[in-house]
Formats: structure tokens, sequence, C-alpha cells
């Protein structure tokens, strides 16, 4: 009887442990900014500039080298981004869910990337919003999988939205909460102005599903991040990571220490009960 309650009691602990140990971490809301879109990336690569992470301003486009609305923005002020698509296979259908990258550097000299991410063949509106989403939705699977959250902070606008045809609140957002809700990230409601700066950069290479992304020259920026504001970060995204790290280190560490314990006293009872028999 004594040997059943001792498994049953590690039973029911290691359940629990795996459990606590394996709840979904909490979402972070984006940080929502109004304006620029070129200014926004801008503001979020100096802001960050000691920080281990990188940012990456990304939006949608197609794979005809023909660049409007948001995308047409980027490529003024960020030409390298343009020529990073020029350089891209022209209606290569095997670079749709992919995309063509480029890195840029602030005036203050803080490097950043931008992402040009292949959502659509063609430019103008999408009228199968069916095969679009579909689309979307792999890009954004895609672009977690090349740019993982540890390593990255997103700047993105409401992208597919306005010339391809698609509702941002209905069709676009609800996809980009299932894919980037655990990254760090800034919403820009662009505003359709035009940076009138023009930032340096160079275009590092294209890359397809499933294929890694062009390498990343090594920056020369500071790691210090204890120096790194967090102006841009709310108190309750703050909380919420402290929260949740310091519950799943002591809520594992004290199942750990219970079935240790557990176990021990598991062998001392059949370690009795054998000279209890002789």
């Amino acid at each position: 009887m004594t040997n059943m309650k001792h498994s049953l009691f590690i039973f029911c602990l290691l359940i629990v442990s795996n459990a606590a140990l394996t709840t979904p971490p909490t979402p972070l809301d984006a940080i929502v900014i109004e304006g620029n879109l070129v200014d926004a990336a801008i503001n979020a690569a100096d802001h960050y500039k000691n920080d281990t992470r990188q940012v990456v301003l990304f939006h949608s486009c197609n794979i005809q080298h023909a660049m409007g609305g948001a995308a047409g923005a980027i490529k003024k002020a960020m030409p390298a981004a343009g020529v990073a698509d020029d350089n891209t296979p022209k209606n290569d259908g095997n670079y749709l869910g992919g995309g063509s990258i480029a890195q840029v550097t602030t005036p203050s000299g803080n490097p950043f990337l931008v992402v040009n991410l292949y959502t659509q063949r063609y430019p103008g509106s999408v009228s199968n919003a069916a095969n679009h989403k579909a689309l979307i939705d792999k890009s954004l699977d895609n672009l977690v999988t090349q740019f993982p959250k540890d390593k990255y902070i997103l700047v993105y606008p409401q992208f597919s939205s306005a010339i391809a045809g698609r509702d941002w609140t209905k069709d676009i957002l609800p996809l980009v909460n299932k894919h980037l809700s655990l990254y760090e990230r800034h919403q820009v409601n662009w505003n359709n102005s035009t940076s009138t700066q023009e930032l340096e950069g160079k275009p590092l290479g294209s890359f397809k599903i499933g294929d890694p992304i062009p390498k990343i020259p090594r920056s020369k920026r500071s790691i210090d991040i204890s120096m790194t504001p967090r102006s841009l970060e709310s108190t309750k995204q703050v909380e919420e990571k402290w929260y949740q790290t310091k519950t799943t280190k002591v809520v594992g560490g004290v199942a750990a220490v219970a079935v240790i314990v557990s176990a021990v006293g598991l062998a001392i009872s059949k370690y009795k009960k054998k000279q209890n028999t002789r």
C-alpha cells in the first residue's frame, strides 16, 4: 500500500510539473505607432541599439519588381531594399512565401534589416482572398522560422490591407496574432507619408521557403543590454515576462525536488520492507 501511494504521488507530481512547464507563454501586445513607416523603423533601430536583438522592418510585396504603397515608400528611402527585390528572379513562384533582404543603416549609424516578404504574385488587388490569406499565412510562418523572436524585434505596417485589397482587422490581424504574438513588435499605422531621408545600405540576397536567409554581416553595435532603454515597452509586458519566467523556474524546481524526495522515500521504504522480511 505504501509503495502504491508513493507511485501515485510521483505520478501526480510529474503531471503537474509537466503541465506547469509546458504552459504557453503570455502573448505580448504590439506597440502601435501612428505616422511614417521609415521613421518608425529608424527610431526603433536607434532605440534598441544596445540590444542583442536586431530590428527587422518587413512588409508585403509581389514578385514582379513592382513596389507601390508602403513598399514604394520603403524603396524610395532605402534603395538597397529595392535592389534586393530587383536581384530576385522576376515572376518566379518559388519565391512566394519567401523574401529578399537588405541591411540598412540609420543616420545615427545603427543597422537594421529590411525584408521584402513575397505574399502575392502580381501587383494590385488580389481577387482570390482565400488563396491570398493562405499565402500570407505561409509567409508569416516562414518569417518566424527565419527570424526567431529571441534574436529579432519586428516593425511592420498594416501590410496587404491597402492596395492588395484585404481587410486588416478581419483578414490580416488574426494571422499576425497567430504567428507574431510572442515577439516584441511595432505595428505602424502608416499615414502614407514618405521619409525625406535616404538611408545607406546593401542588398544581402533572397530566400525561398525552407532556404536559410542570406548571411547577415555582424554589426559593431554594443551588446550591453543593461543599458537598453525600455520606454517603448509597456509595464504590463515587462511584468508578464518576469512573472512567466519566475513562475516556470520555481514550479519546475519544486517539482524536481519533490520527485527526488519521493524517489528516496520509496527506496527507503523498500529497503525497510526487505529488512523486515528477513
